[in-house]
């Protein structure tokens, strides 16, 4: 019985997954939008596809 239940959360999640990328997808292109790269920087990115970095990580850790 469990796993019926963990397959409806999967696609779920799939589902969800989709929508968001689709959701900034559309987003990034009227508004400037702040991610974490991988390097754990927060970068700045504007419409016009330039990027600067606003906040660099904290190399310590």
């Amino acid at each position: 019985m469990l796993q019926p239940d963990l397959e409806k959360i999967r696609c779920k999640q799939v589902e969800l997954e989709a929508a968001f990328a689709a959701w900034i997808a559309e987003k990034s292109k009227y508004e400037i939008l702040a991610f974490a790269d991988e390097q754990g920087n927060i970068v700045r990115h504007y419409p016009d596809g330039y990027a600067e970095v606003i906040v660099y990580a904290d190399k310590k850790r």
